[in-house]
């Protein structure tokens, strides 16, 4: 998902496949519903909503000595080690790949909070079952450059 305005992007695909089967959305509905009582529960107003890395990776309920560098954690810490139940997916200092984008989580957060605070407020439905939105795409490298084709 590289390019402009994906969040928005995202969105709608996430809301065009969920709702091409009613039962999809009425899950997601009765699950937000039933977890908060307003739509300011969700998120309120004066909340600042991140993700702090750096805590995340020094939480001692995902890693064992988590104050502690420690580059054994990384070798052989298969069953019995004191690095087992190590949560690795947690570290995440560059996140994932040598370009990711900067905005990943926030993007992905947002996205999140939009899909529980339209499922809690709204009912949705499809307009036209038989429409399809999507067409087909190719990446194409040309000079060492990716082009999307449709």
């Amino acid at each position: 998902m590289v390019g402009y305005d994906t969040s928005a992007t995202t969105l709608s695909a996430v809301f065009y496949h969920v709702l091409r089967d009613p039962d999809h959305y009425q899950r997601i509905q009765v699950e937000v519903r039933e977890a908060y009582s307003s739509i300011s529960d969700i998120t309120a107003q004066s909340v600042n909503v991140s993700a702090d890395i750096w805590t995340i990776q020094r939480k001692p309920e995902y890693w064992a000595l988590a104050d502690k560098f420690w580059p054994d954690r990384w070798l052989g810490n298969g069953p019995g080690t004191v690095f087992e139940y190590d949560v690795r997916t947690s570290y995440r200092p560059f996140l994932v790949g040598p370009r990711v984008c900067i905005g990943r989580e926030m993007a992905l957060q947002s996205i999140r909070l939009t899909v529980a605070k339209v499922a809690f407020s709204f009912d949705l439905g499809m307009a036209n079952k038989d429409t399809s939105v999507w067409r087909e795409m190719q990446a194409m490298i040309m000079s060492g450059m990716a082009i999307m084709s449709w």
